[in-house]
């Protein structure tokens, strides 16, 4: 555990930092069965420049909370509690005119379904002037410019791909596209929700690798999204793990990588098949993911968790910080982890 003089340095780091800060984020959706707990009491900081990691099983919350962060609202969602602070503002009191600057201008997004995000009628081109003029940009020219450097960033032939439809456009290339778009007004903050889900493997390996780059050469801060824990590891500089609506561990990615905490995160890691190693060492996370309309009490990891007491399945763990940029939320870390 760190002093108190190492923590009040650390608190006064992470304040300088931080460009986005989630508290208390409770997200429902209505549905025939009553009520599903799709984001569940989540606390979660991105600092400026980093590139933060979410990941997690299928259904663990991570694309509600991507839109929650550009206040994309489903009709039958309810957000219950909770605020998202951008640059110290409350997303959710942002006024329509707030609304329309900040997305895209302040912080964009690569849609989960980006191969369709492209409108079939429209060439390449016209995706990037109307985005620019739709916040106010009305010189051409100089868009046409921005979106050929970008375009050439994520290796792609400008003059051939802007007069072009997303039909004439491989996968791939519509990936890269949509990456360029989502680039466009230099926003403080992207956002790339399962980015490689409609890639093949080789493709994907090339997309993340762009994405490193852009990172580095431009210093953005983004978000990246996704179900793969392998993939986080070419680009994430910092990983939040996400478990039924939970944030359950965080922390720098080598030590998440080499020194997981959670019984979950270890599970989750243990489950990446090798293609070097010992077949017999992959372990499949036994059980199902918990039912979010009726969630176990308790730890909600607690039924497939071989560490589990009487209190893991009565009281629910506090994210309790524990390091630098360090987050864990389980009774019984110290214990399964020696510490």
């Amino acid at each position: 555990m760190e002093s108190l003089q190492e923590t009040e340095q650390s608190n006064s780091q992470e304040e300088d930092e931080i460009i986005l800060s989630i508290r208390n984020l409770t997200i429902d959706f209505k549905v025939p069965r009553g009520l599903l707990r799709a984001v569940d009491k989540l606390n979660l900081d991105v600092y400026k420049g980093e590139c933060l990691g979410i990941v997690g099983e299928s259904g663990s919350g991570k694309s509600v909370l991507a839109h929650a962060i550009l206040r994309l609202k489903d009709p039958n969602e309810i957000i219950r509690d909770g605020k998202i602070l951008f640059e110290g503002r409350n997303v959710f009191e942002f006024s329509d005119k707030e609304l329309r600057e900040y997305r895209w201008k302040d912080v964009s997004i690569v849609f989960q379904g980006a191969l369709t995000s492209l409108n079939p009628v429209l060439r390449v081109i016209s995706h990037m002037v109307d985005t620019a003029e739709a916040h106010g940009i009305r010189d051409k020219k100089s868009v046409i410019k921005k979106a050929t450097e970008l375009l050439e960033m994520v290796r792609l032939d400008s003059d051939v791909v802007l007069r072009r439809y997303q039909h004439e456009l491989s996968g791939g290339m519509k990936q890269r596209v949509v990456s360029a778009l989502a680039l466009l007004l230099d926003p403080k903050l992207v956002i790339l929700d399962e980015p490689t889900s409609a890639l093949d493997m080789l493709t994907q390996k090339f997309f993340v690798k762009i994405l490193a780059e852009i990172k580095r050469k431009k210093n953005i801060t983004m978000m990246f999204i996704t179900h793969d824990i392998a993939t986080v590891a070419e680009i994430a500089d910092r990983v939040a793990v996400m478990y039924a609506g939970k944030v359950i561990e965080v922390g720098p990615v080598e030590e998440i990588f080499y020194n997981p905490l959670h019984p979950y995160t270890k599970a989750l890691l243990n489950s990446i098949p090798s293609v070097v190693g010992d077949v017999s060492q992959f372990k499949p996370i036994p059980g199902i993911p918990p039912d979010p309309v009726n969630p176990p009490p308790g730890c909600r990891f607690h039924p497939r968790c071989p560490f589990a007491t009487d209190t893991c399945s009565k009281v629910e763990p506090n994210l309790e910080k524990i390091g630098y940029k360090r987050w864990i939320s389980c009774h019984r870390w110290r214990e399964i982890n020696h510490v």
